[in-house]
């Protein structure tokens, strides 16, 4: 799998102040802890979950979104980063 990378990497802020996810709809994560949740949130600024999830130790996924989502996570050892596509 081939993904590029549009923007600087996020340390995970429980407190949702991600701005610079806006606009993007593909979110890289990638976990340094064992069992943390990441939540998606109607918006930045709305804490209501959309869809929340668990990622495991050194385990990394692209997550799919609508522009005006938030994504936030349990704790600062889950880092994001916002992509531009994904192939392969």
């Amino acid at each position: 799998m081939s993904i590029i990378n549009f923007g600087g990497t996020i340390t995970a802020s429980t407190s949702g102040s991600l701005g610079d996810f806006d606009g993007f709809t593909l979110v890289y994560v990638h976990s340094k802890a064992t069992d943390k949740q990441v939540t998606i949130c109607t918006s930045k600024t709305d804490n209501t979950a959309v869809r929340t999830f668990q990622i495991g130790l050194d385990q990394s996924l692209v997550v799919e979104k609508t522009s005006t989502q938030g994504i936030f996570g349990e704790s600062a050892d889950i880092f994001f980063t916002p992509v531009n596509s994904v192939r392969g």
